[in-house]
């Protein structure tokens, strides 16, 4: 069996293990790569290709046009990608 599991989370499992809030050989085993990314309110350069990009897909699957005119700011999106995916009808 070929078996891939991707995992996320909003704390420093490292530093759970550390005060012995999660368990050490869970984390060893899921830590094999380790990817840290920076919540797209650092990256706002990131946020108007991105929601763009949403858009393309909402609008490929249902037939329309529309893109993301703003420059953000940094109080334009303070969240991350996951929500920006799904709350892209409202950009």
């Amino acid at each position: 069996m070929d078996f891939r599991l991707i995992a996320a989370a909003n704390e420093s499992l490292q530093g759970l293990c550390e005060k012995g809030e999660f368990r050490q050989d869970l984390y060893y085993r899921l830590n094999f790569i380790s990817l840290v990314i920076p919540p797209l309110r650092n990256r706002i350069d990131d946020i108007v290709p991105l929601a763009n990009y949403f858009l393309e897909e909402i609008c490929r699957e249902n037939g329309g046009t529309i893109s993301c005119p703003r420059t953000p700011t940094s109080s334009f999106w303070s969240t991350d990608g996951r929500e920006m995916c799904g709350s892209s009808g409202i950009l």
